[in-house]
C-alpha cells in the first residue's frame, strides 16, 4: 500500500464522519453536537457501570437539564460527570431558556 491510499484511506473515513455529523445550517450543527455529546456521556456512564458494577449512584439529578455558567470548585468537567452519573442532563451552553 502506498502513501496515496494511505491518504485517500483518511479521506473517505473523515468525509463519512463529516456526512454523518455535517455542518448545515446552525441549527443542524448544534443539533448534531448535542447529540453526539449525549451519546458521548451514555457511553461514559456504560463505562463507569461495566467497570464498577456494583457502585451505585442515587438519580437526584434525573429529569434535570444543567447548564453551568462561569467558574466552578470542582471543575465543569468533573461537576459534568457528576452531573450524568446521577441521573441528570448537561448542556455545555444555553440553547434557549425554555428547554
Amino acid at each position: 500500500m502506498d502513501v496515496d491510499e494511505d491518504e485517500d484511506d483518511e479521506e473517505e473515513e473523515e468525509e463519512d464522519e463529516e456526512g454523518k455529523w455535517g455542518f448545515g445550517d446552525y441549527h443542524t450543527y448544534f443539533h448534531n453536537k448535542r447529540t453526539k455529546q449525549q451519546l458521548a456521556d451514555d457511553e461514559y456512564i456504560n463505562f463507569i457501570n461495566q467497570k464498577n458494577p456494583n457502585l451505585k449512584f442515587p438519580k437526584i439529578f434525573e429529569n434535570c437539564i444543567i447548564y453551568v455558567n462561569g467558574k466552578t470548585n470542582p471543575d465543569i468537567s468533573q461537576l459534568h460527570k457528576m452531573i450524568i452519573l446521577h441521573g441528570g442532563k448537561f448542556l455545555h451552553y444555553l440553547q434557549s431558556k425554555d428547554l
